[in-house]
């Protein structure tokens, strides 16, 4: 029976010890998390605009939702008959939102280039940016 009670005295200490490290890495994990779903959409974008010859641009519309959109004629608005997809980061990185300002408008251009703009992400464990160069690359700092 005491070496029963030994075993749990331990395991609690070692859970909390553990615990409040767990925590910290789960909010790094959903602060890296979401700047890689941005990545990706950012290079998807980037490919659409290169393979259909179009303007392809990603909207902030709050402080985490966007949409991709073809930009057909160029204006930086969703036009009737441009393809939009909508995506929201809340659902997997609940504490995740940008801190660049809702309105902003990340475009590619037929060749894969770009105006040069940086997105942030901040979360509860702290902020990433993510650039995009004037040739269209795209990185996260």
């Amino acid at each position: 029976m005491l070496e029963i009670m030994i075993v749990i005295a331990i395991i609690g200490i070692m859970l909390g010890v553990a615990a409040p490290n767990f925590m910290d890495y789960m909010k790094s994990r959903r602060l890296s998390g979401a700047a890689m779903q941005m990545y990706v959409d950012l290079m998807n974008a980037r490919q659409q605009a290169v393979t259909q010859n179009k303007w392809v641009s990603l909207r902030l519309e709050n402080s985490h939702q966007y949409k991709i959109f073809t930009d057909s004629n160029k204006n930086g608005a969703i036009d009737t008959g441009e393809s939009v997809i909508d995506r929201d980061i809340h659902p997997d990185f609940a504490d995740v939102t940008f801190t660049t300002s809702a309105g902003t408008i990340f475009a590619f251009y037929p060749n894969g280039t770009a105006a040069s703009k940086t997105l942030t992400l901040s979360g509860s464990a702290g902020s990433k940016s993510i650039t995009i160069s004037t040739a269209g690359r795209v990185k996260i700092n």
